[in-house]
């Protein structure tokens, strides 16, 4: 999955970050799937977060069909990046707990808080693309 979202830099700028996430499994309602070569990234920030070995899952789909009022949230990495409210709501938070980590490394863990450094919440994305692939042999 590539998200395309605004970002503000410190001067008030508005630009865009691309970012994205591998699963390694396909999407289904699910209490989680993955393995540890999910990972997370930030092609503006040319930033990746692997999954940390053992404390999966790493993507949850999370559906509900109310008809007032949408649940649906995809929950990738618990915090890592969660987006809710049809794409409206998108947040990123890295803790030492997180399922992702900055390198292979536990100890880089702290010095990325977000898939967007700085950015809390992020904007709603401008453009979403997600792609599937199968290989038959």
């Amino acid at each position: 999955m590539l998200l395309q979202i605004p970002h503000y830099d410190e001067h008030g700028s508005n630009e865009f970050q691309i970012v994205g996430f591998y699963a390694s499994h396909g999407w289904s309602r699910s209490d989680g799937i993955g393995n540890d070569s999910c990972f997370l990234f930030n092609l503006t920030q040319n930033l990746r977060l692997n999954a940390v070995p053992k404390r999966g899952p790493y993507l949850n789909l999370e559906l509900s069909h109310h008809n007032s009022r949408s649940r649906d949230r995809i929950a990738i990495g618990g915090e890592a990046l969660t987006i809710e409210n049809d794409f409206h709501r998108i947040t990123s938070k890295i803790t030492t707990n997180s399922k992702f980590a900055f390198g292979n490394e536990p100890q880089w863990q702290t010095k990325v808080d977000s898939i967007i450094p700085g950015a809390h919440p992020l904007e709603t994305p401008t453009f979403v693309e997600i792609w599937k692939f199968s290989l038959r042999m």
